[in-house]
Parts: structure tokens; C-alpha cells; sequence
């Protein structure tokens, strides 16, 4: 790379990724992180930071512009920081928005294309957000990734129509256990990766669902747009001698249902634990079994991983070119924040001189802004003739007179 300035900047960005590929669900669930206090930490440190978790995956994206690197963000672990060492695939630069580009086409998920894992990242972009962790450069990545995730997916939808993520998955474990269309199914959760089950389930014919949720409003709309029933999760355990199988998919710091809950499901019955950490404490089909029963469908999809693989090529391709702009944009805004600053100060300087009673006034406030504005560019021009080339020096003048011809016509009318 040619451009130091870029390469500094794309250098900051750092990912740790521990996912499936390296750590089985037992290990994840140890060290699943509380995402309130894992963001405080990071922005200590990191200028900007994205956590994404699903049941696949922990992932902390940093832009490192102080130089802290990996181990800072190792330390958001605590006790668990040798353990996910270990585990970790570092990322860094380019290699991590690529990493980044590949999650979002479903390219690093288990069930490879699967599009259950575009909106749970969407889900945890809006999260970080609103936490203000993300807020320009990386906000910028990580809103990028998820556009190539949607292209990809649009472009190729073979890529997606034959996968079967875990949520699919486990519908079509329903139907290979025997479980009838008309039996009863409970659902614990209504986020991002509950919703997508839901949502198998209508597609499958089941009709006889319903969901469990501690936010009921959620459970509610969910529900009601599939025609399901809805209960508060305090309910499950009253409910659970009814259901014929029952799927978890909630977010939680320890599990919801035990050993003895799960001796109250009918003879034949089915649990498929699909939460991180473990939402059952107890016999139930657990996350890496129904990655074995996945295993198969992926070598369908070979033609079509291909494609998704040179489509994230050639976005990356793209994006360094989108990443410049970004950044010019976000020192232009910074730049004019500046300018905006000096003008107030010299109308300021203006008025106590009682400058500001007229054309006069302005005019020589007007000509103090220009010239420290145009004071440190004038210097830098002066440096490049006297301390390197004199052609480079008038090309940049020239320049800057082409400019402001293109401009001329931008101000005041």
C-alpha cells in the first residue's frame, strides 16, 4: 500500500474473534461476556469498539489508534483471558474487515451461508450504538459489512434459499424426531435468532406455538404476526407437562429450566437448547449436535460458497477506496468544526474591538479568518519547494487555484 495515512488507519483496526471453529459451545458459554461491562472497558482504551456474540461466536472489534493492540482487548476477559488467548483468531487491518465481510455473508458460520447471523449482526450494530461505542471509522465498517452481507445474499440467493442455520435446523430436527405439525411447540426468546425460528416453524406448517419471553410486548408482536400464542416467561415451567418440544433461544447468565423442569415434559417430548451460555441445566439437543446434523447440506452449497467467497474479494476491493473517502470526510468535519470555531472567535474579537459596525468591520474580520486558515497551508507548501520539490510545491498551488475556480460559484449570491 502506497498511502501511508491509510495504511495507518486500516492498521488500527483490530479484531478477536472466538467462534465455533476452535471452541465448542461448553467453552463459549464459560466465557460469554457481559456485554454493559465489556463495552465500559473497551472504551478505555479503544477509540471505538464492537462486540459481537451470537451462539457461534464471541467477536470484539477495536479501532486502536492509540496502539493498546490485542492484549487490551484480551484483558475485557478477566480471569478467562488465558483461556480465550488460546481460543482467539487475531485479525488486523484489511484481514479483519475481511473477516468481518465473511461473517456477514454467513461465510464463518457453522452452517455456511445461513442468514440468521445478518440479523443478529444488524441487531448488534443498533446495540453498540446506542451505547455509543461506534461512532465514525468503525461504525463505517461495520455498517459496510453488513451492506455486503445483504448484497451477497441478493446477488447469490442459492447461497441462503439451501442453508439451514441453526434456527432452520432445528425445525427440521422436529420433523426428523417425529414431532406432528400439530403438536404443541414452545419457544423461549423473541430476538433475532428466536424471531428467524419462529418464522421456520410457520414456513414448516406448524400452527400450535407459542412463545415465551421476558419482555411480553415483544413476545406479543412476534406472536401476533404469526399467529402464535404468547406467555410471559414465568409461565414456562406451569406450561411445560403440555408441550410436545421446546426450543431456547435467550440470552441469559445462568439457565432457565433444570433437571427437575424438564422431568415435567411429556413421554417422547423434545428440548433443543440453542442459548448462550446454556439456557437448560439437563438432557437437551445442544448446539454442537445440530452442527453434526448440519455438516451434510453444506457440500450442496459448494458452487454457490465460491461465488459469496470472490463477491467478499472483490468488496474488499471496493472498500478502500469507500474507507478513504470516509476518513477525508470525517477530517473535513473535523476541519470545518475547526474554521467554525476560529470565525466565532474573530466576530468575538471583532465586537471587542468594535470592529464589527459595518462592511469595514467585517472585511477585516473576514481577511484574519482567511489568513489563519490558509496560514498553515501556506507553511506546508513552503516546506515541500524548499525541502523537496519546487514542481511539487506550484503543482499543489495549482491545484488549490483549480479548486477554488471549480468553487467559485459555491458563496455568497
Amino acid at each position: 500500500m502506497d498511502d501511508p495515512e491509510l495504511a495507518r488507519r486500516l492498521n488500527s483496526l483490530i479484531a478477536v474473534a472466538v467462534t465455533h471453529k476452535r471452541a465448542n459451545t461448553v467453552i463459549l458459554s464459560s466465557i460469554y461476556l457481559n456485554e454493559g461491562e465489556a463495552y465500559k472497558r473497551l472504551a478505555d482504551s479503544y477509540d471505538e469498539s464492537f462486540i459481537f456474540q451470537t451462539c457461534n461466536r464471541i467477536e470484539i472489534y477495536a479501532l486502536d489508534t492509540a496502539g493498546r493492540g490485542v492484549e487490551g482487548v484480551l484483558e475485557i476477559y478477566g480471569n478467562k483471558a488465558s483461556l480465550a488467548r488460546s481460543l482467539a483468531d487475531v485479525h488486523r487491518g484489511l484481514d479483519a474487515v475481511r473477516h468481518l465481510f465473511r461473517v456477514a455473508a454467513g461465510l464463518e458460520s457453522a452452517a455456511i451461508g445461513e442468514s440468521e447471523v445478518l440479523g443478529q449482526l444488524e441487531e448488534a450494530f443498533q446495540d453498540a450504538i446506542a451505547r455509543k461505542a461506534l461512532k465514525a471509522e468503525l461504525k463505517f465498517v461495520v455498517e459496510r459489512a453488513i451492506g455486503v452481507g445483504k448484497r451477497i445474499r441478493t446477488a447469490n440467493p442459492k447461497l441462503s434459499k439451501s442453508s439451514n442455520g441453526l434456527g432452520g435446523a432445528a425445525v427440521d430436527y422436529l420433523v426428523k424426531r417425529g414431532i406432528g405439525k400439530e403438536s404443541r411447540v414452545g419457544l423461549v426468546g423473541a430476538g433475532a435468532m428466536a424471531s428467524l425460528i419462529a418464522m421456520k416453524l410457520h414456513e414448516r406448517g406448524f400452527s400450535n406455538v407459542v412463545i415465551f419471553n421476558r419482555t411480553l410486548e415483544n413476545a406479543r408482536r412476534l406472536a401476533t404476526r404469526l399467529g402464535y400464542d404468547y406467555e410471559p416467561i414465568d409461565s414456562l415451567r406451569g406450561s411445560i407437562p403440555s408441550l410436545a418440544a421446546l426450543i431456547t433461544a435467550v440470552k441469559t447468565s445462568k439457565p432457565i429450566l433444570g433437571r427437575d423442569d424438564l422431568n415435567l415434559m411429556p413421554p417422547g417430548s423434545l428440548v433443543i437448547d440453542l442459548g448462550i451460555p446454556r439456557n437448560v441445566d439437563g438432557p437437551a439437543i445442544s448446539i454442537d449436535e445440530l452442527k453434526e446434523f448440519m455438516a451434510a447440506l453444506n457440500e450442496e452449497r459448494l458452487k454457490a460458497i465460491k461465488e459469496a467467497e470472490a463477491a467478499v474479494e472483490k468488496e474488499l476491493r471496493g472498500f478502500e477506496l469507500a474507507y478513504k473517502r470516509k476518513i477525508v470526510e470525517i477530517e473535513l468535519s473535523a476541519f470545518m468544526t475547526r474554521m467554525e470555531r476560529l470565525r466565532l472567535e474573530e466576530i468575538e474579537k471583532g465586537r471587542s474591538k468594535g470592529l464589527i459596525d459595518g462592511d469595514e468591520g467585517i472585511d477585516v474580520v473576514t481577511k484574519s479568518v482567511l489568513f489563519k486558515s490558509m496560514y498553515p497551508v501556506i507553511n506546508y507548501i513552503k516546506n515541500i519547494a524548499i525541502n523537496g520539490s519546487l514542481t511539487e510545491a506550484v503543482k499543489v498551488i495549482r491545484e488549490i487555484e483549480k479548486q477554488q475556480e471549480d468553487s467559485s460559484g459555491q458563496g455568497l449570491s
